[in-house]
């Protein structure tokens, strides 16, 4: 399984083929808290370099799930 380093605060569960599963909302709070970026900064920096860096092809890659109420999700 793969781990991102410094982001185990973002860590919510485990899939059931093993992965790591990171909300991606705390994934950009640990960058505004840790690094002292903004939001707009943290957001692109985690789309660009997180999950820009994820392969879909290999099974060991972390998911990053979006966190909410079903109304807030759809």
């Amino acid at each position: 399984m793969i781990k991102w380093d410094g982001l185990d605060n973002a860590v919510i569960g485990k899939s059931t083929s093993g992965q790591l599963v990171y909300d991606i909302n705390k994934v950009i709070h640990v960058f505004m808290d840790r690094d002292g970026m903004d939001y707009e900064e943290a957001n692109d920096f985690f789309w660009f370099n997180v999950e820009g860096s994820r392969s879909n092809d290999n099974p060991d890659s972390p998911v990053h799930v979006f966190v909410g109420e079903v109304e807030e999700l759809l």
